[in-house]
C-alpha cells in the first residue's frame, strides 16, 4: 500500500459492522508448479465489493454468508476493511 493510502487508513477510526461474502475462491496447491494459492475472500459492504487485510478461518465461511469485520473510512472516503470473521466467533 503506497504511504499516503496507508497514512489515510491508519489515521481512520476504527468501526465494527457486518458484510456478506461476495467472493470465494478456495485454496490451492498446484504441486507441479511449486506454487500455493491461499483462499481468497473478497466481502460486499456500503455497496463496493472489498479484500479484507486479515480473514480469520477463512476455510469456514461460504458466498452470501453474513460476517463480523472491522473497518475504517478514511478522510479520503475509502473504504478499509481490516478484519472479516464468521459471526458468533469469540474475540481472539
Amino acid at each position: 500500500m503506497k504511504p499516503a493510502m496507508e497514512r489515510d487508513r491508519l489515521e481512520a477510526p476504527l468501526q465494527h459492522g457486518t458484510a456478506v461474502i461476495a467472493v470465494y475462491v478456495p485454496a490451492r496447491d498446484e504441486e507441479s508448479a511449486g506454487r500455493y494459492y491461499p483462499t481468497k475472500v473478497m466481502v460486499r459492504f456500503m455497496g463496493q465489493v472489498l479484500e479484507p487485510r486479515d480473514v480469520r478461518d477463512a476455510e469456514t465461511l461460504h458466498i452470501n454468508q453474513t460476517v463480523a469485520i472491522s473497518y475504517r473510512i478514511g478522510k479520503s472516503g475509502k473504504v478499509y476493511v481490516d478484519t472479516a470473521k464468521a459471526l458468533g466467533k469469540a474475540k481472539q
